[in-house]
């Protein structure tokens, strides 16, 4: 398996440092790792802190093609299609992030249910194009 896990904890105090320095870089950090290893429960906690977080692309998608009834654009029926909306939806959500922290000016640290690099990832490990 190509994936490895990271998990980020904050104590109190490495807590308030990170919100000390990302009061000027705005700082992003992405949550990754494989299926099932507690990335989505870390980032439900942070958001119960009161940080920002923005959603898992693929996870949005499935949940939007299964209520459709659809099963043309899943990860098991069609990966490149699916991989190439995943893309398209992350950089979407990264255009939000952008206008709203510019809109809101909005300092604190943004974290990712994954990112651009998990997709990457997962077509390599499906040998289909990245996009």
């Amino acid at each position: 398996m190509i994936f490895s896990t990271t998990l980020i904890y904050f104590s109190m105090k490495q807590r308030q440092r990170t919100e000390n320095a990302a009061k000027s870089t705005g700082e992003r950090w992405v949550i990754t790792g494989g299926p099932g290893v507690g990335k989505t429960t870390l980032c439900h906690e942070l958001a119960r802190q009161g940080y920002q977080i923005v959603p898992e692309a693929a996870r949005a998608i499935i949940s939007e093609e299964q209520t459709k009834g659809s099963k043309q654009i899943l990860p098991w029926t069609n990966l490149s299609a699916f991989q190439e909306l995943v893309y398209k939806r992350t950089i979407h959500y990264e255009h939000q992030i952008n206008y709203t922290r510019h809109a809101k000016e909005n300092t604190r640290p943004i974290f990712f249910d994954r990112g651009v690099l998990d997709g990457i990832a997962y077509c390599i490990e499906g040998a289909i194009k990245v996009p």
